[in-house]
């Protein structure tokens, strides 16, 4: 009995280091220090996406870049809207060369440019697609916490993917206080 509890405990202890490992490999012990920065602006191609099936992402996401590719375009950076309302505008961004040949899409995809202005942003380690779920898990309290303490409000975030790391970008809006 002692052996069998002994090779368990082993067992449970391996997975817990192995966690650890995976959780600090995906950048889970990163320090998330944001900034405010001038940004954009950014031309988006993109489908909308309702729920929270973050399945539809992936789906979505190889459907534009197989199209983007086709048509011959080399700027594009997958870039994913999300809304406080669980809404998405899951897509790339192009750089204004090549927005021009956006129109060949017809009705295909929707194209919304978004303007220059202050964003929050911060950048976090990719190294696969679960890099998303730990740097929502560290980002999203970061962003929260820092317009708690600016007086910010609640508006949309973004993630942009620059090859080693993921961009997260939100827009800075003052909160408006009505007069008491």
């Amino acid at each position: 009995m002692k052996r069998v509890f002994k090779i368990l405990l082993s067992i449970l202890l391996g997975i817990g280091v192995l966690c650890i490992a995976a959780y600090a490999y995906l950048g889970g012990f990163s320090t998330v220090v944001i900034e405010e920065q001038q940004m954009g602006p950014f031309t988006l191609v993109y489908k909308d996406m309702s729920g929270t099936d973050m399945s539809q992402v992936g789906a979505i996401t190889h459907e534009i870049e197989d199209a983007l590719r086709t048509a011959g375009f080399t700027t594009q950076k997958p870039f994913d809207v999300y809304y406080p309302d669980m809404k998405a505008e899951i897509g790339f961004i192009v750089d204004a060369s090549e927005a021009g040949k956006l129109s060949q899409f017809g009705d295909k995809f929707k194209i919304e440019t978004i303007p220059a202005g202050m964003y929050m942003t911060t950048t976090f380690p990719w190294k696969n697609p679960f890099s998303y779920i730990i740097g929502f898990i560290k980002v999203d309290p970061a962003l929260e916490a820092h317009r708690m303490k600016s007086g910010y409000r609640k508006t949309w975030a973004a993630t942009r993917h620059d090859g080693e790391y993921i961009t997260y970008l939100q827009p800075i809006v003052k909160e408006l206080i009505a007069p008491q």
